[in-house]
């Protein structure tokens, strides 16, 4: 979710739900944030729900159950709930009646849309990673993360590709007009903390276990060498399932 939109961290934040369950997923979750004013907007009260822990809707007329999961961010001016699929703006207050809105041009209206989602791997690079700043500090006086990305050659050739095809296939059942809309800024964030054999490529070994720390294992995506073509939670979980019948079996040797 696009919480990078509204800047500046959290001044309150409060998680609620289900204990995990393996045998539901996702289980019912609830995770608030308030966001302080800056200088340019009014504070904002930003919600995520997951598998079903809704909320009070804010406006009688809309049923937030038939959402399903998303993020609710809640300002002085009114409400934009959000999901995979759907964005939703809903003002209040002085701006409710909508008479500053001007419909577009029925030339510049699209009544028959479609989207199509292209996902590809992000070629490892060693330049791409999360050091410490060498001069900025926190709040506690601690240097904050730099993280750099830049694409290897091998990224920008597919998405171009990918631009190049899907166009392609529009453009076959007669659409008259394709937009190329730009990467999101970050998506699923991996391998600061990459798996290899040797201690000086890398932080943790095949096992997720770190080569600095003999009995500290990393269980998240962070041990990625790759990110991979699909999402990575199965993987993930993958891992860690095997991680643990490693540990469970070294355990019952006396070697951790």
């Amino acid at each position: 979710m696009c919480v990078h939109a509204v800047c500046h961290l959290p001044t309150t934040a409060e998680g609620k739900g289900d204990p995990f369950n393996p045998e539901i997923t996702p289980v019912k979750l609830a995770t608030h944030f308030n966001i302080p004013a800056n200088g340019w907007r009014d504070a904002i009260k930003v919600n995520w729900y997951q598998g079903g822990a809704f909320p009070e809707t804010p406006y009688p007329a809309l049923d937030l159950n038939k959402v399903g999961h998303g993020v609710l961010f809640e300002g002085s001016s009114g409400c934009l709930i959000a999901d995979f699929q759907n964005r939703l703006l809903m003002p209040r207050g002085n701006a409710s009646d909508l008479t500053y809105y001007k419909a577009r041009p029925k030339a510049e209206q699209f009544p028959n849309m479609a989207g199509m989602w292209i996902v590809g791997e992000d070629m490892p690079q060693a330049t791409n990673a999360v050091t410490l700043h060498s001069e900025e500090k926190d709040q506690w006086g601690l240097p904050i993360p730099n993280v750099h990305y830049d694409d290897h050659p091998n990224d920008i050739a597919m998405r171009n590709y990918g631009y190049k095809q899907g166009a392609a296939v529009y453009n076959a059942v007669g659409a008259i007009k394709t937009i190329a809309v730009p990467p999101y800024p970050s998506t699923h964030n991996l391998g600061t903390c990459r798996m290899s054999e040797r201690p000086g490529d890398g932080v943790c070994n095949k096992w997720g276990q770190t080569h600095d720390v003999k009995n500290l294992f990393i269980s998240d995506g962070s041990q990625f060498t790759t990110s991979g073509g699909e999402n990575p939670t199965l993987t993930i979980v993958t891992l860690a399932i095997r991680q643990a019948d490693h540990i469970a079996a070294e355990s019952a040797k006396q070697n951790l």
